[in-house]
């Protein structure tokens, strides 16, 4: 079973663009990863990247903003030592959307580790 599920692991990758929807099948630490360097192959204009961690009692959140490849601009944010990963990795995209609004920066991609921050923000329904 674990074979048939790592063969089916490259067949998802379609049209260069890769499918996560198949990640729930498999354990987290045997998913395809995404190097860095295929960002730098298809980074154009704006693309903002963010992460937050919790480490040994210190609690962090941080984006960095590139425009065409080059970095241009970084933020970085100490949390309350009681907040979680969770509440980590949303806060920080929180804050790179605050950043695009403040800056009226127009289109910009966001890129995020956090598949679970992702899912919980997708369920939000926007302002009108």
């Amino acid at each position: 079973m674990a074979k048939q599920i790592k063969r089916n692991k490259l067949n998802k990758i379609i049209d260069d663009k890769i499918s996560f929807e198949y990640e729930k099948r498999i354990q987290p630490w045997k998913t395809l990863k995404i190097d860095y360097n295929y960002y730098m192959e298809e980074m154009k204009g704006l693309m903002i990247f963010t992460d937050g961690s919790k480490m040994d009692g210190r609690v962090a959140c941080a984006f960095v903003v590139f425009y065409n490849k080059t970095e241009i601009d970084y933020r970085k944010f100490r949390l309350n030592e009681s907040s979680t990963v969770f509440m980590t990795e949303v806060i920080a995209i929180q804050q790179a959307v605050q950043c695009v609004k403040a800056n009226d920066l127009g289109q910009v991609n966001i890129i995020s580790d956090s598949r679970s921050a992702l899912m919980a923000l997708s369920a939000v329904v926007p302002e009108t």
